[in-house]
C-alpha cells in the first residue's frame, strides 16, 4: 500500500509538470486518485478475504475434530447399550430360572 501511495504521488507530480491546461491536469489527477483508491480497496479486500479464509479453515478443522470426538462418544455409547442389553438378557434368564426353582419348591 505504501508502494501504491508513493507511485500515486510520483505520477501526480509528473502530471503536474505536463504542458496541459489546469482543467486537464485536475481531471487526470482525479482519475489517477480514483484508480489508486480502487486499487487500495482491492488490496484491502483481498487481505480481508485471506484473513477470513484462514479463520474458516481453522473453524473447519475444529468442526472435524469435534465430529470425530462425537463419533468416538457414539461408539462408546453403542458399546454400553450392547453390554446393558446383554446384562438385561442374562438377568431375565436368571429370573426365569429362579421362578422355575421357586415353583418346583412349592410343589
Amino acid at each position: 500500500m505504501i508502494f501504491v501511495a508513493v507511485l500515486t504521488l510520483v505520477v501526480a507530480g509528473l502530471m503536474a509538470l505536463t504542458e496541459k491546461t489546469v482543467h486537464e491536469k485536475i481531471i487526470d489527477v482525479a482519475v489517477l486518485l480514483t484508480g489508486s483508491i480502487a486499487l487500495v480497496m482491492a488490496i484491502l479486500t483481498e487481505a480481508e478475504l485471506e484473513k477470513h479464509s484462514r479463520r474458516f479453515s481453522q473453524i473447519h478443522s475444529e468442526i472435524l475434530e469435534a465430529l470425530n470426538e462425537i463419533r468416538e462418544i457414539n461408539a462408546d455409547n453403542d458399546f454400553l447399550k450392547k453390554k446393558v442389553s446383554q446384562e438385561y438378557k442374562i438377568d431375565k434368564q436368571i429370573s426365569k430360572k429362579l421362578d422355575k426353582i421357586a415353583k418346583e419348591e412349592r410343589e
